[in-house]
């Protein structure tokens, strides 16, 4: 729905989203997210001011989140994609939006401001985080 309001109403989106596809750094990443999954592991939670900030117990410094029936980006490749480039679980919580298209920040926003809120929240793990 907001994707197409988006495209009906503002005349830049779509050249916008095409400069993106050619111009941004979204493929070919592999490298980077390696890298990006052993600066988390090596990271000092307790000393790091901004990850106590952004999630206090440092068990899951990275949050994804994705809609369930999104056909831009595919919850299930998006979140093994993540698992093996982020080493696994430790260091991500992934949460797919039940129901939700790849506009579920603004058709969903309770839901996202909620998980993201829990997440920084000192006591919550990976697991706590619910995709309801």
């Amino acid at each position: 729905m907001a994707l197409e309001w988006q495209v009906q109403e503002h005349e830049g989106f779509v050249k916008s989203n095409i400069s993106s596809l050619r111009h941004a750094p979204i493929s070919a990443q592999h490298d980077q997210w390696v890298r990006m999954s052993k600066a988390l592991s090596k990271r000092d939670t307790k000393g790091d001011q901004q990850m106590t900030t952004s999630h206090a117990s440092g068990d899951a410094p990275v949050l994804i989140m994705c809609g369930e029936n999104d056909p831009v980006i595919i919850a299930k490749e998006l979140e093994m994609d993540s698992k093996e480039l982020l080493g696994g679980t430790e260091n991500l919580s992934f949460v797919t939006t039940p129901g939700a298209g790849h506009d579920f920040p603004f058709t969903h926003s309770k839901h996202v401001v909620d998980t993201i809120t829990r997440f920084w929240e000192p006591q919550s793990k990976p697991s706590n985080l619910s995709t309801t």
